[in-house]
């Protein structure tokens, strides 16, 4: 690529609102005895500067050499990114790894609850079935109960039914004949 280094470093002389920077840089030059000063920028960011001091046969940087530095400060922007993504990389696995770690965790005790919940159905489903169990006999015993008292209680009236008929013959007996005369208290009286 063909770069006008003197055209990017004219604009710092003409433009007033780059006045700031420029002489910023010139004091960093001044410092650091640098002749030349190259940024590495990605993103409008600098990521590294590189500073060369005098030449030391004191001769001006020719252009071949600008566009070495050039290409040195191409690699090295692509490398230095390379690691800034690499690490930014490894921060997202770590933060993606503790995720997956929190995720399985919440699996996991969801997972327990679950198994807890379907033990607590079978115990439920178990309770009903003995209650069932416990239910049937408890049915068959209660009507045969109700059987028996039902043929009880006709037992029990056709007996005093019977037993009013009886007495009902009896009265009977003793007022149609003629017992008024006949009656002895002392006798029993049996019904025909």
């Amino acid at each position: 690529p063909s770069i006008n280094f003197n055209n990017c470093f004219t604009r710092f002389f003409i433009n007033t609102d780059l006045k700031e920077i420029k002489d910023s840089a010139l004091q960093f030059m001044e410092i650091t005895n640098s002749t030349l000063v190259i940024p590495f920028s990605m993103n409008k960011s600098i990521l590294a500067l590189m500073y060369l001091g005098k030449k030391l046969d004191g001769n001006r940087f020719s252009k071949g050499e600008y566009y070495f530095l050039s290409e040195i400060r191409a690699v090295t922007t692509a490398a230095l990114s390379n690691a800034m993504l690499y690490i930014r990389m490894q921060a997202l696995n770590e933060t993606l790894e503790e995720k997956v770690k929190k995720r399985t965790r919440a699996l996991e005790e969801a997972q327990g609850q679950l198994v807890h919940s379907e033990k607590l159905a079978s115990l439920g489903v178990m309770v009903a079935g003995i209650a069932h169990e416990i239910n049937t006999p408890a049915g068959i015993i209660n009507a045969a109960i109700q059987n028996i008292s039902s043929n009880l209680d006709e037992i029990l009236y056709s007996t005093i039914h019977e037993s009013e008929f009886h007495y009902e013959k009896i009265i009977e007996q003793i007022l149609t004949q003629k017992a008024s005369l006949d009656f002895d208290p002392s006798r029993k009286y049996v019904m025909a």
